[in-house]
């Protein structure tokens, strides 16, 4: 189980927080800091509550193959998260050149509509069982089962192929609400 907490609301009492998290994490629960960058807090605090993993906010992701200073920021926090311990998730990934970057960056997973709008629960299990299912016949079919964004782009409703193009298959990070 994986409880995400905002940066906002994390640093609202970040002294009440930490003891509440510490109790979390001590029953097992992995914690996410989720909106990393976009708030008021202080680095000091990364190290200080028992986080497993950043999410690393879509503002910086948004444009970081064509900001250098959105993947200045992107590099220093992933940097700093994987040096912590933390794992870290890109959010709000759009495009397969935001994936490729992200890659580059030391990224391993990410969420975001290149994979899947948000889903319930229900529609989240037929995307995996299609996905499986395609990835079954491609490889009876070719000997060699596709991985990654290939798949779920292929399977996803909401998939527009001239606003995403082709590219590596990334790792999937997916979170279907209950």
């Amino acid at each position: 189980l994986e409880l995400e907490i905002t940066e906002s609301v994390a640093m609202r009492d970040p002294v009440r927080t930490g003891v509440l998290l510490r109790q979390l994490r001590g029953l097992g629960v992995a914690l996410a800091i989720d909106d990393f960058g976009t708030g008021y807090s202080s680095l000091a605090y990364l190290k200080q509550l028992p986080l497993s993993c950043l999410k690393l906010d879509r503002s910086f992701v948004m444009d970081i193959e064509h900001d250098p200073n959105d993947a200045a920021i992107s590099a220093a926090a992933i940097q700093l998260a994987h040096s912590l311990g933390l794992a870290v998730v890109a959010e709000g990934v759009e495009t397969f050149e935001q994936v490729t970057h992200l890659r580059e960056l030391g990224i391993r997973s990410a969420q975001g509509y290149v994979f899947a709008p948000p889903l319930p629960g229900s529609a989240f299990l037929q995307l995996i069982e299609a996905i499986e299912a395609d990835a079954r016949l491609q490889q009876e079919e070719t000997g060699k089962a596709p991985l990654g964004a290939d798949a779920v782009c292929r399977q996803n409703p909401h998939h527009e192929p001239n606003r995403i193009k082709k590219g590596p298959a990334p790792l999937v990070h997916a979170v279907a609400p209950a």
